[in-house]
């Protein structure tokens, strides 16, 4: 069962939402056995908008002029878990040798 508190993470933050969601098939034939009568499991990532007791909302792009892209809102009834992700070190990427720095 979801919780509905407020989630103390700082907006903007890369978050993992796990949250259930109906799910359906406009093509396609199944027998009863193979339809799923229940929710499926979603994880969703994104930038962290909002959270409350409505809901969690994110983002997959913040631009330029702090407007978003690719945003997503899940009602908190269907929200699992939200949780933020741990930032890793860069590492650079050294480039590859030309095939006459080879020989």
């Amino acid at each position: 069962m979801a919780d509905s508190r407020p989630v103390d993470i700082a907006v903007f933050s890369l978050v993992k939402v796990v949250w259930r969601d109906a799910h359906g098939s406009a093509t396609g034939a199944y027998s009863l056995h193979e339809i799923p009568h229940e929710a499926i499991e979603v994880m969703s990532y994104g930038l962290l908008l909002k959270t409350d007791a409505v809901g969690v909302s994110i983002a997959s792009e913040r631009c330029g002029d702090d407007t978003y892209r690719g945003y997503t809102f899940i009602p908190t009834g269907m929200v699992v878990s939200v949780t933020p992700m741990k930032r890793k070190r860069a590492t650079r990427i050294k480039p590859l040798k030309t095939k006459e720095e080879t020989l």
